[in-house]
């Protein structure tokens, strides 16, 4: 796990807030995750933190 990816923080922070039920701060990090894609590895690892995010994104929207 790479935590200085710029996905990961604001991924854990959505996840947080959504838990949370603050679903409007979630979205804005799931967003702010998205915007870092590119960063993502290849691999399974990238793909998770992929899948997390979108099923973020749906979740709060």
């Amino acid at each position: 796990m790479d935590l200085g990816n710029p996905v990961l923080k604001p991924c854990q922070n959505g996840m947080r807030a959504e838990a949370e039920g603050r679903l409007p701060e979630a979205r804005a990090l799931f967003e702010r995750a998205a915007e870092h894609d590119a960063a993502l590895p290849a691999g399974e690892y990238g793909e998770q933190l992929r899948a997390a995010v979108t099923d973020g994104l749906r979740r709060s929207s």
